[in-house]
C-alpha cells in the first residue's frame, strides 16, 4: 500500500524501521485481562529510574476488566525487574498490565513473545506517512522514505 502511494519500492525492512520509530502504528488484537500493577521501588528510587523510562512494578490480584486490543508499540514496563511487558497507564499514574486470558501470562514486548507477526498495522499512519513523505520530497529524484527520516532527524 505504501509503495503505491509515494511510488516507491518499500521493502518489509522499511516497513519495520518506521514501525520501530513510531511512524507507523499498530494494534495488537487479544483476549486479556487488565491487571493493576504496583510499583516496586521506593518514591526517589522510583523517580529516577521513570525519569529514563523504566518502570519497576510487580503484580497485583486487582482485575480491573477486560482489553481486547492495545497500540503496538506500546508503553512498557519491567514486570519483577526482568520481563518487560506491555501496559496501560491512566490519568492519575496507575499502571496495567495485559494478562493474556488463555495463558495467564502477561503480554510482553520483545521479539521472542511474537505478538509482532500478529499485529494489524493502522491504515491512517500509512496515509499519514504518505502525505509527511510526498510533502518532504526532494526536487530531485531519490528516496522518500530515507528523507523523510532525514527531515525529521534534523527537527
Amino acid at each position: 500500500m505504501l509503495s503505491q502511494l509515494i511510488d516507491e519500492e518499500v521493502a518489509e525492512e522499511d516497513m519495520l524501521e518506521l514501525f520501530n520509530s513510531g511512524w507507523i502504528i499498530g494494534h495488537y488484537q487479544c483476549n486479556a485481562s487488565i491487571i493493576r500493577l504496583k510499583l516496586m521501588l521506593e518514591p526517589d528510587l522510583h523517580e529516577k529510574h521513570a525519569a529514563i523510562g523504566d518502570y519497576f512494578v510487580e503484580s497485583t490480584d486487582h482485575n480491573i476488566g477486560t482489553c481486547l486490543a492495545i497500540h503496538y508499540p506500546s508503553f512498557e514496563v519491567l514486570l519483577y525487574g526482568r520481563l518487560r511487558i506491555l501496559a496501560l497507564k491512566d490519568n492519575e499514574g496507575n499502571i496495567y498490565g495485559i494478562e493474556d486470558k488463555s495463558t495467564g501470562v502477561f503480554l510482553g514486548s520483545s521479539e521472542e513473545d511474537g505478538l509482532f507477526e500478529d499485529v494489524m498495522l493502522d491504515t491512517e499512519s500509512i496515509l499519514e506517512f504518505a502525505k509527511h513523505a510526498i510533502m518532504t520530497r526532494p526536487r530531485r529524484n531519490s528516496d522518500l522514505i530515507t528523507s523523510a527520516f532525514a527531515e525529521t532527524n534534523t527537527a
